[in-house]
């Protein structure tokens, strides 16, 4: 995904709904784009904060509900957190692999027309959302977990 187009989109989708476009919502959805994990609410506050050291927690929590509604992000549950990531186009389809250690999201392109799966012929796909959990290269190497083929 261009983190530059995505931020772009955004913001434009949130003037033409007559929302206001802030500096704010630009640094979060920027880092939201530019992230190779999904963040957490308390990750985004922090990164957040170093930019606009009067920020409330409330905030970021705000923005998040705002960005879930209107598809810029969608949420996730890995492990026992909830975590923020960029909602890629309709035109960007492909099939993320997070590492459940380090949080890292392996993204590589799919074409949902032509799955790799069983689908009924009785079925057309109009959407899809495929994560595939498990450890990463880097985590298994530091023997934290069964060494990746």
């Amino acid at each position: 995904m261009n983190a530059r187009k995505y931020v772009d989109r955004c913001l434009l989708e949130l003037f033409d709904n007559g929302m206001r476009v802030t500096e704010q919502r630009k640094r979060m959805l920027s880092i939201v784009a530019n992230s190779k994990h999904p963040q957490t609410a308390m990750e985004l506050y922090r990164k957040m904060k170093r930019t606009f050291p009067g920020l409330s927690y409330e905030t970021i929590y705000l923005n998040l509900k705002l960005f879930l509604d209107l598809r810029f992000i969608e949420s996730m549950l890995l492990g026992n957190e909830v975590r923020y990531r960029a909602l890629p186009s309709v035109h960007d389809p492909h099939v993320q692999y997070i590492c459940m250690d380090c949080k890292k999201a392996i993204q590589v392109s799919f074409d949902p027309s032509h799955p790799a799966f069983p689908t009924p012929e009785q079925f057309k796909s109009v959407n899809y959302k495929l994560d595939i959990f498990g450890y990463c290269r880097d985590c298994c190497d530091r023997g934290g977990s069964p060494a990746v083929q």
